[in-house]
């Protein structure tokens, strides 16, 4: 085999592993009526939620602080992106102090409404929640990743894997 065949072989591995959208060894993809999604390793969905919905409230989880929450419901004029976004600022914002908040427009490829709140749960543990809203179609989906500021740059490739991969059906 000459050395040109195996190097163009080994290119061509090499560029099977770093396609966008290649999931990682242990990573596991699911496929669900309203969204699809690569979950990383070592993360579990929460079905012991009692508001969990495979296809309308899900939780993942890791063995640290990070949380990733997917809500999918049909858009009314009760439920739009600003009443959901709002909600969820008020029920943080109760369970927080020394709060600092910021916006954003764009999580993965989806445009929207984001806040960013960062402060201490129960006036002691670190915590940054980011809460993210949008709508597809009859859909709004809201996304709410969060952990301690430390698990956020300790786990930051796996929530970019779940950033990629995610997409509302």
């Amino acid at each position: 085999m000459s050395i040109q065949f195996q190097r163009v072989g080994f290119l061509f591995l090499l560029l099977l592993m770093v396609l966008p959208g290649c999931k990682p060894a242990g990573a596991r993809h699911i496929d669900r009526r309203t969204f699809a999604m690569t979950v990383p390793e070592g993360w579990t969905e929460d079905k012991n939620d009692s508001m969990y919905d495979a296809n309308g409230f899900v939780m993942f989880e890791n063995k640290d602080s990070c949380l990733f929450i997917v809500f999918v419901t049909r858009k009314t004029k009760a439920v739009t992106v600003d009443t959901i976004v709002e909600k969820q600022r008020q029920a943080y914002l109760k369970k927080m102090t020394d709060t600092k908040a910021g916006a954003f427009v764009q999580w993965s490829r989806y445009k929207g409404k984001g806040l960013r709140l960062v402060g201490k749960v129960n006036g002691a543990v670190p915590f940054d929640n980011r809460i993210f809203a949008f709508e597809n179609g009859t859909n709004v989906c809201s996304i709410v990743e969060a952990a301690t500021p430390d698990d956020f740059n300790k786990y930051g490739r796996d929530y970019d894997q779940i950033r990629q991969s995610f997409v509302l059906k």
